[in-house]
Order: C-alpha cells, then structure tokens, then sequence
C-alpha cells in the first residue's frame, strides 16, 4: 500500500515537471519593441492601419524568422511592468520618453514613462538584459536634448547612466545623402556575407563622446560627404567614426547602429540586415568578440571640426 501511494505521488510529480518542462520548450524568446517619440516621429516608426509601424513591422517578420516573438508598444508604462518577461528590448524612441509629446498629436499621444520605469530599464539591462538602440535611439536621456552647442563633449565620468550604457551620445544631423560604411567586424551572420565597403543612402547620425569600451562593427565613411553648413552637414567634416558597435553593460549585451531612417529601406538590404544580426547578439545567439577597438580602427572618431 505504501509502495503504491508513492508511486503514485512520484508520477504526479513527474507529471507536473513534464508540463512544465513542455511549456519551458514551446516558449519562444520575448523581444520588447520599444518606440515613444516626443521630439520628432520618424516615418519609420509611425503606425499605419495594421496597428504597426514600419520598423515595428520588420523587426516582428525579423523576430519570426529568428525563432522569437516581438511585441510593439509606445506606451512608456511598459518599463514599470516586470521585464522579466522579455529577453531583450529594442528602442527606436525619440526624445526622452518621460517627456510630454512635442510631436503632432496624430502621431504620438502615448503615456511617458515614468522615473521607476527608467531605473528599472536600466537595472534589467545592467543584470543581462539584451538592449539595442536603432537610429534616434540613441537619444533618450543622453543628455541628447539639452545639449547648449553641438561641439559641446563630455568627459566620461560626467556622462549621464544612458548616454555610458549606448556607448556615444548624438548630434543633431544633416540632410540625408549617400555614403559609405566600411565593415570592420564581419562574424555576425548577416555581415559575413558582405562586402567590406557598403554604400547606402541614409540620414546619418553625427555621433560625439564614444565609450573606449565599444567594438566598434560598422564604420562612418566621412571621405566625400556633403559638408554644406547650410545643410547643418558641417558636423560631417570630420574624420570616420562608428556608425554600429557592440558593447557590455556590466552583464547586459548592448548594441547600437544610425541605420533605419527611412521606412522603406526595413524592406530589404542593410538596415534589416545589420538589425537581425544584433537582435541575434543582444539575445544570446550569435557570439562577439568585445574586445575594444575604437582606437584602432577609429582613431579621430572624437574629433570635432568647428567651423
């Protein structure tokens, strides 16, 4: 009798972590999109008729492709949930998102995040939480929009907790035109199958004060740019600097590329290119050497012309 009732106890028991087991297998890795804009609403990342927006669109196609599942918000609440649920977060957010909204009201009436939301964002990644930043993704509290002059810099121990955490801090860009990129780190999957020089036609991101702890994978061709101060190009007068680039954030993988302006170029070709292969390095996937090489293969980046 006794044997019995353990016997059944122990195949309740193996019953129970079977399920568990099944549900831990199915469950597919949880990537959060994240795209509140209080500045500027990048065509990208507004919302048409399907609920979705054009980065938001691509990178659920990228996301399915790539075995996870990809949830789209502009709700800055989100960061006050538990983001235990998500494997890494993505951020095309423009402007800080605990901000009201300057944009027009047609594009972006959405809640802001809040002050715990911001900490706790930062705490997720800082305990390993994936993050990449796309584009204007950059800015939000970097310090991106209080900033008095362009050719302002600071110094690394001043630098605010998210403009450390992205590895640079932004200024403001010019028109867009073509340039080119040179791949200094072809190991993520995409990029292997590049060519080192890529030409692309994009509103590039003038990057100031980098971490010397980034690895530095795509390089800003500034040879040939249209430095036309009437444009605000002048920020381009400079020598090359990175344009995409991995980095660690205590035990978070991070990750940030300038690509993605234009809705249309999430269609094909680099931009869906270059974001897959980092959705792979911020979620476990795909391996980098993070050995810093800013000052190897980039070795003005932080040097800025003033007209």
């Amino acid at each position: 009798m006794i044997n019995r009732r353990r016997f059944i106890q122990a195949a309740g028991v193996w019953t129970l972590s079977s399920a568990v087991f099944s549900f831990a297998a199915e469950r597919k890795p949880k990537i959060l999109y994240f795209e509140r804009s209080t500045i500027f609403a990048h065509s990208a990342t507004q919302v048409g008729t399907d609920g979705l927006s054009p980065c938001g669109r691509s990178l659920k196609k990228l996301g399915a492709s790539l075995g996870y599942e990809v949830e789209c918000t502009k709700d800055g609440r989100i960061f006050d949930s538990d983001l235990d649920r998500f494997d890494a977060i993505i951020s095309y957010a423009c402007g800080s998102p605990d901000q009201l909204s300057r944009v027009k009201e047609t594009f972006e009436h959405t809640p802001a995040a809040t002050g715990t939301g911001k900490q706790q964002l930062l705490d997720a990644v800082r305990g390993g939480k994936g993050f990449l930043a796309i584009h204007a993704g950059i800015g939000p509290w970097s310090g991106y929009d209080q900033e008095k002059s362009p050719y302002d810099t600071c110094p690394p121990e001043k630098r605010t907790d998210f403009a450390r955490l992205y590895g640079a801090r932004a200024i403001p860009h010019g028109i867009p035109q073509e340039s080119t990129l040179t791949v200094v780190d072809s190991s993520l999957p995409w990029l292997s199958t590049q060519k080192k020089k890529i030409k692309h036609y994009e509103e590039w991101f003038p990057l100031k004060d980098f971490n010397p702890d980034i690895h530095v994978i795509l390089v800003q061709e500034t040879a040939g740019m249209d430095i036309n101060p009437k444009n605000r190009n002048k920020y381009y007068n400079r020598p090359p600097f990175p344009c995409t680039w991995a980095r660690r954030e205590e035990k978070g993988p991070v990750a940030y590329t300038s690509l993605g302006h234009f809705p249309e170029s999430w269609d094909c070709g680099i931009v869906p290119g270059v974001v897959s292969d980092l959705m792979r390095f911020i979620t476990g996937k795909a391996k980098l050497d993070l050995t810093p090489n800013i000052e190897k293969v980039t070795p003005g980046a932080n040097i800025l012309t003033n007209p």
